[in-house]
Parts: C-alpha cells; sequence; structure tokens
C-alpha cells in the first residue's frame, strides 16, 4: 500500500450522490457498502511502520448527511496505528437541530450496538480492536447499518465523506550532532551571546585551539557554561551532548540534604556541587535527531528550571535562618549578584564559577 499524502491531509467529498427516490433501507445499503468498503479501507490500513507510516500518524474520517438545512447527522472514525479504532455516532447534545433525530428509538439502537455516550463533545461512542483485513468489511458493515437503520439515511440527501491523513510530526532539517558554531548560532536564536572560553575561563579567539570538550560561557541575560561532549565525528569535530552549568550559590548555600530534597523537586536536571563545593544547576541535552526549534525551547525551559533551581536555594537558606515572613522568590538583585560570581576566577574545568 502506498503512503498516504500528507502534505495535503483534509478532503471533502461527496460519497453518495441524492437520489430522487426514496430508498429501501436494503437498496440504500447495497448502494453506500461498497463505497464505504473503499474508504474505511483507506482509513484503517496501515502497512508497515517508516515505509508506509510514521510514529504520530493518525487518520480521521466523518461521513455526514443533512435532513435539513444546518441539521448533519454523522458517523466518524479515528485511527492510528496498532490502536484501537474510535467509533463515534452523533447524539444531537451540541445541536438542538440535530437532537430530532435522534430520540430515543435511535439512542435504544445505538446502545444496543455498543456505543455509549462519551468523549468532550458526548457522542455515542465505542472502541473496536485495530481493524486488519478481515475486519473492514464488517466495520463498513457497522458504520452502512448505524447510517441507514438507525439514523434512517435513504439516499435522499448527498452522503458527504470527510477524511484528514495527518500525524503530530512534520518535516523538518535535524541534526544528529552539532559542531561548536552550529551551538553557538542556536544560542543566538535562543537570545543568548556565548564565546568561546578556555579551561580558565578565558576568551578564545575564534580560530585558537580547542580543548577536547570545548567550553562556551554566556553572560547575558543570565550567566552559565556550556560544554560539548561525546564527539560523534571529526572535520569538524561534530558532538552529541550538550552540558549547561549555571553557578547557584556558594558552598554554604545549601546542605547535602537540601541538595536531596531540591533535586526531588526539579521536574530535569539536577543540582550538585562543583570541584570547589559550589552550588550550581546541571541540564544534559542529548543532540540526536533534533531541529534548531527544539534546542531553541530547551533553552526556554533551561532559563526557566534554573530560575526554579535558584528559587528552591533561596528557599532552602532562609528555612534554616528560620525567616519565612519574606517572599520566596529572589530578587533580581540577588540574582545578580549570584550571577557575579560566576566566572570570577580561573578554576579547573569541573568548576563553573
Amino acid at each position: 500500500m502506498a503512503r498516504q499524502n500528507r502534505t495535503d491531509p483534509a478532503r471533502t467529498t461527496v460519497l453518495v450522490k441524492a437520489t430522487r427516490a426514496n430508498l429501501t433501507p436494503d437498496r440504500a445499503r447495497a448502494r453506500v457498502l461498497p463505497l464505504l468498503d473503499a474508504v474505511i479501507a483507506e482509513t484503517c490500513r496501515w502497512g508497515r511502520i517508516d515505509r508506509d507510516w510514521d510514529v504520530g500518524d493518525y487518520r480521521f474520517l466523518v461521513l455526514e448527511f443533512s435532513p435539513e438545512e444546518g441539521a448533519a447527522v454523522y458517523v466518524q472514525m479515528w485511527t492510528e496505528p496498532d490502536e484501537n479504532v474510535l467509533l463515534e455516532a452523533c447524539s444531537g447534545v451540541c445541536s438542538p437541530r440535530v437532537r430530532k433525530y435522534v430520540q430515543e428509538p435511535q439512542q435504544a439502537a445505538l446502545r444496543a450496538r455498543g456505543f455509549e455516550i462519551g468523549g468532550r463533545a458526548s457522542n455515542f461512542q465505542k472502541r473496536l480492536p485495530a481493524v486488519h483485513a478481515r475486519g473492514l468489511r464488517a466495520l463498513a458493515r457497522e458504520v452502512a447499518a448505524v447510517l441507514v437503520d438507525v439514523y434512517g439515511y435513504r439516499c435522499r440527501q448527498p452522503l458527504v465523506m470527510h477524511y484528514c491523513a495527518s500525524g503530530r510530526s512534520e518535516p523538518a532539517a535535524v541534526f544528529n550532532s552539532l559542531v561548536e558554531r552550529d551551538v553557538k548560532r542556536m544560542l543566538a536564536v535562543a537570545g543568548f551571546h556565548a564565546i568561546a572560553i578556555d579551561d580558565d575561563g578565558r576568551p578564545v579567539p575564534p580560530e585558537g585551539p580547542r580543548p577536547a570538550m570545548p567550553l562556551l560561557a554566556v553572560m547575558h541575560p543570565f550567566r552559565f557554561i556550556v560544554q560539548l561532549s561525546l564527539a560523534r565525528k571529526d572535520n569538524p569535530l561534530a558532538y552529541s551532548v550538550v552540558r549547561l552549568m549555571a553557578l547557584l550559590g556558594p558552598p554554604d548555600a545549601a546542605t547535602d540534604a537540601d541538595i536531596v530534597e531540591m533535586n526531588n523537586l526539579m521536574p530535569c536536571g539536577r543540582i550538585e556541587r562543583d570541584g570547589v563545593g559550589a552550588l550550581i544547576y546541571v541540564l544534559e541535552l542529548w543532540l540526536y535527531g533534533i531541529t534548531v526549534e527544539w534546542f531553541v525551547t530547551m533553552m526556554m525551559s533551561w532559563r526557566d528550571q534554573r530560575a526554579a533551581a535558584m528559587t528552591l536555594v533561596k528557599r532552602a537558606r532562609r528555612a534554616r535562618r528560620g525567616d519565612v515572613s519574606r517572599d520566596l522568590e529572589i530578587a533580581d538583585e540577588e540574582l545578580a549578584a549570584i550571577d557575579a560570581m560566576a566566572l570570577s576566577a580561573p578554576r579547573p574545568r569541573s568548576v563553573v564559577h
């Protein structure tokens, strides 16, 4: 089966043209069923991953007719690879004009077929096992029965199909590793200006020698260190990990027990001590299959998580002092004072400041 066209995911067509005659249920079913077979097969057959579909793909099918203008009675389904099929039939809850076409007899018939009210739209719905070749015909007969036997479709109105084949992914340029200048450019997109530094924290010229694990210093809007590691290839050297490190305070800013408690509250990254005992916040980003947008989003998260870590450190220090009356958020001047400690003296690589 050929891969579905995911660049033009939605289309609306008339599946069954209207007839002048009011067909019997059997004739209406015979007219509808072959067409349902085809569109339900297109909706529910997925084939093989990577060849026929990608992770996150889905398809959505709506079949509707309007007994009167503005009153669309419908059956719809949502499918994903190897997942249960969600089959829904309208209840009229969200549309007064449709409600009169889904009265107690129709509701009882739907319940007899295993449908129950559910979901945000309060439709009748049920989940069916992932449909394979032998089950497609049965599913088509189920949809035809709801349209013809429950809702009374007799082909006097066109049966309109809305079909969408799309996914939660989208094409993008991805990186499996980054060179130093890639990282600097992505940081700039995120609003951070970075310069290369040596192991002692001194700026190095653009063409100067680099250590095996390059270091970048960001000074604005707050200070932190970026370390590149795990080289994947050379000429030029490209790295698989970016390690972000920000100073949170001096050694006495928190006890070891405080660090354990704070890390239990942090959703990602970790608070630890550097080579001279100062408190730092560390976040590692693995760079396989990433996009520029992903990197920028992670930097925004890094900014927010670093602020949260600093708040936890401030709270721990005040708790030890017994001062709980002041606002626990760190004031701007306090942030600036802590930032001023960063890169203030030559240190070994393992030291952030």
